[in-house]
This record gives structure tokens, sequence and C-alpha cells, in this order.
């Protein structure tokens, strides 16, 4: 009898009517389900025993499910999550109930990107060992797990290039090998960051980056849990390690973890400015010591425990979480979940890929809500924070939707804090772009707000420093400035990602912007958030070198030439320009800003700056009047009643400027 392929457009109609239905897949059945489709299962999937190994369910999309998964293949190379193209990925999401729990297996392929001594990754599997997933990813397990000796001063050298994977301790904040025998998925496991050792002297091998990986096991769908503990841990102090000098034993101390490793070896903080000495892995007690500062503490790595996406900002489970961070950063991903090229900050070590962040106060990157499967992000906690503060992945955080690229993202649009004395804050980040129109991953922001001052160490506001980008990289950055307009020469080495400035007292004053290793023809681009959009005050753009400056709005778009470093040529300012830049020409284009794009499965409405109430009429391409709202206020976007089966609609919007613009809907 001849298999047939579901047509997963009709599947889902029928399923989508029938919720509580029970899919049963047939023994040898070839299934696709096509990127950009959802199968939706309104009870249990059930997935016979496969004997022909060229046939299977395949998870270009998306398959939803509301009670289990029953898989009678063992190995799961029956249920694959695929990746059919760049950026596109399978997810599978199965809600977490009660009783009911997941029987069999599924695989997930991954391929990874390269830039890392230790890849970070999240494992969202139960019922799977270290040495299972050791060996999905072809790398040597009788050579993984070497363990632990202790030798002198409590260390040993051979502790990390004999051992394949690791856990990353939110407790003692350092890297644990794993035994064979560990086992993924016990509250314990679920919800951390782990890293694939991948260093050239690691005797299990070196991770293949040419080739994806596939990963099995029974994927995690209950609520999980992770404590985040408040303590210093960085107060441990011990002697530098093979260091016996009468003066360091005397004047230097440092604080290292229980295996005689250096913090200051691996621990990154980007929400606090790099303190003096800690690159050398010791700091001098009576000045700038590791123990006098805020770096390095309360930082917790964590893992998306799921196999879909998850959206850590959409549940209502975490707001103690919400109104005791300081920041929220991501560092390595797979590559199916990356719009970019190589370009960006890439180190190797523990961070790499693409430097993502946002504050407590919103400012920053939109995206960083979303997390894919297998991705990994570290959030760094106030100091104001209780003593134990539980983070919950639940129900509400599963999603099949993905964050806008950066070129189409309207920043600071998902952030939500219970916190109501959240900041105003107004917000330009530039991108950057090769000579092909690319964008390369690069960007950096500068925001203006009242709760910033000149001086990091008054600032209640936090900044990002992008200690992860290298002096070898290509990358763009400010310096931090002083209340007087100079540059503070104590925070130079801080590359500043999210630079705050006082709204009131920073006006006219320079924001020194960075351009550090170009070669040839770059582009920058600007991304204005809403609150700036609707400002009065604008951010302003100078090319010292070509004698120009140039209002920021959202069309902004800069191409230049640079070879090597620059740090005098860029300048930013905030709300005016300085009395000498005044006399020259400043380029502003106007144009109606008003757009209508599409987000999700809505259309919406962004309203040009200029109008502050809008009437808003929706037609059919035959002209009847469909839907018509007067008084729209315009600082929202507005969500377009679009109703019925046609495939073409008009806009028409009347401000109170006096403009009336008129826009297509194509469905």
């Amino acid at each position: 009898m001849k298999k047939h392929l579901f047509l997963l457009s009709s599947v889902f109609a029928v399923l989508s009517l029938q919720a509580q239905a029970t899919m049963s897949v047939a023994s040898n059945t070839g299934v696709k389900v096509k990127t950009g489709t959802t199968l939706y299962v309104g009870g249990e999937m059930k997935v016979a025993n496969y004997t022909d190994t060229s046939k299977k369910v395949s998870n270009e999309g998306n398959i939803k499910i509301t009670e289990k998964l029953t898989n009678e293949n063992s190995t799961g190379d029956n249920f694959v999550n695929e990746l059919p193209s760049t950026g596109n990925y399978g997810q599978l999401i199965i809600n977490n109930g009660v009783t009911n729990v997941n029987v069999g297996q599924i695989a997930s392929t991954l391929k990874f990107k390269s830039g890392f001594n230790f890849y970070p990754i999240s494992i969202p599997y139960t019922n799977v060992t270290a040495q299972n997933i050791v060996e999905d990813l072809s790398l040597n397990a009788n050579q993984a797990f070497g363990g632990y000796t202790s030798g002198a001063y409590g260390w040993d050298g051979n502790r990390v290039p004999n051992n394949a994977l690791f856990i990353w301790d939110n407790d003692k904040y350092q890297y644990t090998h794993l035994a064979s025998n560990y086992q993924f998925g016990t509250e314990e496991a679920n919800g951390k960051y782990y890293a694939i050792n991948n260093s050239d002297l690691s005797k299990a091998g070196k991770l293949d980056l040419s080739n994806p990986k596939t990963i099995k096991g029974t994927p995690v769908k209950n609520e999980v849990s992770v404590t985040l503990k408040r303590y210093n841990t960085l107060e441990n102090k011990y002697k530098r390690v093979g260091d016996t000098s009468a003066s360091v034993l005397d004047n230097k101390n440092i604080g290292v973890n229980e295996y005689g490793e250096a913090y200051g070896s691996y621990i990154i903080d980007f929400a606090t400015a790099l303190p003096a000495g800690w690159a050398n892995y010791y700091t001098d007690v009576n000045s700038n010591g590791v123990e006098t500062t805020d770096f390095g503490l309360r930082v917790y790595n964590l893992g998306n425990p799921y196999t879909s996406n998850i959206n850590i900002a959409s549940s209502t489970a975490n707001s103690q979480f919400w109104d005791n961070l300081d920041a929220l950063v991501q560092y390595g991903h797979q590559d199916y979940n990356v719009d970019t090229n190589e370009v960006g900050s890439n180190v190797s070590g523990s961070y790499g890929g693409e430097f993502r962040a946002m504050t407590g106060q919103g400012a920053g990157d939109e995206n960083l809500g979303f997390v894919a499967p297998f991705q990994t992000f570290a959030v760094k906690m106030n100091n104001s924070m209780p003593e134990n503060v539980t983070f919950t992945f639940d129900d509400a955080m599963k999603t099949f939707n993905k964050p806008a690229t950066a070129q189409g993202a309207f920043i600071n649009s998902v952030f939500a804090k219970s916190n109501t004395q959240r900041a105003e804050i107004k917000q330009v980040g530039l991108d950057l772009y090769d000579a092909n129109n690319n964008f390369t991953g690069v960007k950096t922001y500068v925001v203006a707000s009242n709760v910033y001052e000149a001086l990091p160490v008054e600032a209640k506001g936090k900044e990002i420093y992008d200690h992860t980008l290298n002096d070898e990289l290509t990358g763009i950055y400010t310096l931090q400035e002083n209340e007087n307009g100079t540059v503070n020469e104590a925070f130079a080495k801080n590359k500043t990602y999210i630079n705050g400035v006082n709204e009131d007292k920073y006006i006219a004053k320079p924001i020194h912007l960075v351009f550090q290793n170009g070669k040839g023809e770059y582009t920058f681009k600007a991304r204005l958030n809403k609150n700036l959009l609707n400002n009065k005050n604008s951010f302003y753009f100078e090319d010292k070198k070509e004698g120009k400056v140039i209002k920021i709005d959202e069309n902004f778009s800069y191409t230049f030439n640079i070879n090597g470093t620059d740090k005098d040529r860029f300048i930013l300012y905030w709300a005016a320009l300085p009395t000498q830049e005044v006399t020259k020409d400043i380029t502003e284009e106007y144009a109606d800003t008003t757009v209508v794009f599409k987000d999700q499965n809505t259309y919406k409405v962004r309203f040009d700056k200029e109008m502050q109430r809008a009437d808003v009429f929706v037609y059919s391409i035959s002209g009847q009047l469909i839907n018509v709202d007067k008084g729209v206020n315009t600082f929202n976007d507005y969500i377009v009643p679009v109703v019925g089966n046609a495939s073409v609609y008009i806009i028409k919007i009347v401000g109170d400027n006096g403009k009336v613009v008129t826009k297509k809907i194509i469905k």
C-alpha cells in the first residue's frame, strides 16, 4: 500500500476544528511539516515504530501538541526538527500536563557557529546522559570525561582539555565538568547553561562545525524553575595559583574557584565597567581591587529548556525578576537563528557571536525577550535583589514567533516591567552595513533619559559594556563621557555598547563614536525607539573628516570609507549642536513617515511623528468603506481591522496636521 505524504495545510485545517483529536502516524509514514506551516494536535500525537530508516516525521515548521507525544521509536530518528534553510528551524511545543508524560525521543538538527572554545548550549531534553550528548556530537566518548585531579593549590591543568561537557554553576561562579552518567532533564539540570569544549587541546576531539549535528532526547515540556541566589563568591580569596613571590603573597590576592582557577580568567560582566587588574587575574587590595567592585557579582547564566522559541517577557510569573534586573545579554547561538555574517563581535572562549544586550530600563535590543531552542542567555541582577529570586519558564513563554531582524525591528517595543517607575528613554540604535548593504551584526546604542548622569558611578540607569569586543575585531562603540563633555579616560578601555546620557544636562555635548578595524566602504543606519520618534528633540551625527552634520531620523543612512581605527572622526550630539557646529549645513530630509506593516498575523499603522491624532478609514479595493476610527492616538501603533476574504485593502489616514496619507495592504 502506498503511504501518503500529509498535505499540512489540509491537516492543519481539519485538526484545528477537532481540538481534542488524537493524531496517529502509522509506521514508516512520511510526514512533512513545511516551513511557515503549523500542525496543531488538540490531544495526543502517537507515532508508531519505524523500520524504514528513509521515512520520518520531518518538522521544518511548527508542531503544537496540547497533551503528549508518544513515539514508539526508542532512538527518535523517525521524528526530526529540521533545518530547512538559513534562518528557519523546526519547533515543537508540548503543553505542560498535570499527569501526562512524554514517551519516546525526538531528534533536533543543529549547525554550530564558529568563534568559540567553549560552545554555549542549552539541552531541552530528558532521559539522556552526558555520554549520549557527546556521542550525538561525534566526539570521542572514551576521552570526553577526564574528571579532575587535585594538585598544587587545588589546580589541575588537565581538567579543561580532558573534559568535553561543562555546566555553568550559578551558585559557585564556575564551570563544572560533567560525568558521563550526568542526567539531563532533572530539576537541577533544566534551564541551565552548558558548554561544549571545542578547544584544540580536548582529547575528546574538536566539534565539527562544517556539518550539522543531530541531538536526540525526550523533549522537556514541564514548568522549569531556577533559583538565583544572592551571594559574593569573589570574597573567597586565595593566593594566585603558582605564584610564590613574597610581594605577591604580601600585597596581592585573587578570587579562585574550587578548582583553583582564577575568576578573572573567565568571568565577564557586561553591565559593569572592567576594574583595574582584572585582566591580570589579580589586583592590589589597596586600590580598585576586585573585592571593591561590583564586577562579576550577581551574574547568572541560563538556557532555554524547551524545543521551541520562548519569549521570556511574556510570562507573568517573573515580576520580581524584572524588578531587580540590571541587564540581560545573549551570547552564542546556532546558525539557524542568525541573520548576520562573521563580522560581528566574535571572540574565542565562552562568549561570541553577535553581541546583544538590554538594560533593566529597557534600553538596547528588544529581541532579547526571545530565546531560540538550544540557546543561552545571561542576566545581571541589581544590588537590591532579595536573597533568592526564582525565575520560572512556563507554557506562557513557549511561542513559535521569532524576533524581527535588526533591519526591521522597532526597538523597545516588547520589554515591559511591572515596576511603574520605568524610565522614559529616547534611544537611537546605529547599525553597521557592509559595502553590499548587508547588515554585519555590529551595532551600538545611545540613550537620553533623566535616569542617566554622565559619570557611570552616578548613574541610576545601567549602561552596557561590550567586553567581548577585543581590539582585533571590527566593531563600533562609544566612549564614556564626563559631565563637561570630555572623554572619561578612566573608562576609556571599556567599549560602551549602550551609552546613557542625561537628557537635561548633556545637551549639545559630544558622544564619541569609535570605529575600529574598518576596511573599505560601510553604511550607518539608524533605528529610533518610539519615545524618540515622538520627541521634539533629536540626535545629531557629525563626520568631522567630511565636515558633515546630519540630523538623525528614521531614514538616516550614511555611507563612508574608512581604513583602520578612528576614535575622533564620528560624533553624536543630543538635542542640539555646540555653537561652533551650528553654522554647518545640516542635512535633513523631510518625508512622510507613516507606514503600514505586518506584525505576525495583524496589520498595523505607524504614524508620522508630526501627527498627534488621526482619522483612519479602511476601504475594500472596490471602494466600499469597511471601517472608520476617528481621533486615533498616533503615539501607539494602530491595528487595522482587516475583515472578510478580500486580498487588497486601502487605508486612508487624515492627520490633525492636515496631511492625508493613502496606503495599500496586499494580503
